[in-house]
């Protein structure tokens, strides 16, 4: 589909699979990071998913997203509350988040490749 798209010179298509695909690499970024943040058991979970959130998605949202985003973040659970949802506890965390992180990092930095070399990586 990408090579699709640059052949017919649509990545910029508002309704194309460059643009979105682009957002989800993005979002990888995101909880990449907001993973690497919940390790720190010293960081509240919504200290880490903001500080998240401003170093990946921030600069790519506008005012109104950003706002919605941050009154979003106030309805986050504690982190007992979370790891509760999850049925894990910090150990269990401590475990698996690092794997996961890993796995997105794989997939993102791949796609990011992708993107850089054929100078996508500015789609809005």
């Amino acid at each position: 589909m990408l090579h699709h798209e640059e052949a017919l010179k649509k990545t910029n298509d508002k309704t194309g699979v460059s643009r979105n695909l682009l957002r989800l690499v993005r979002a990888l970024g995101f909880f990449e990071v907001c993973l690497q943040n919940i390790a720190n058991e010293e960081m509240s979970l919504y200290k880490a998913v903001t500080s998240a959130y401003k170093a990946t998605l921030h600069p790519y949202h506008s005012f109104m997203v950003r706002t919605v985003m941050k009154v979003a973040f106030l309805k986050l659970p504690t982190r007992e509350e979370f790891y509760k949802k999850l049925q894990i506890d910090q150990t269990v965390a401590n475990q698996m988040f690092p794997e996961v992180e890993g796995a997105m990092r794989a997939v993102r930095l791949t796609l990011h490749d992708f993107y850089t070399t054929r100078g996508l990586t500015k789609l809005e």
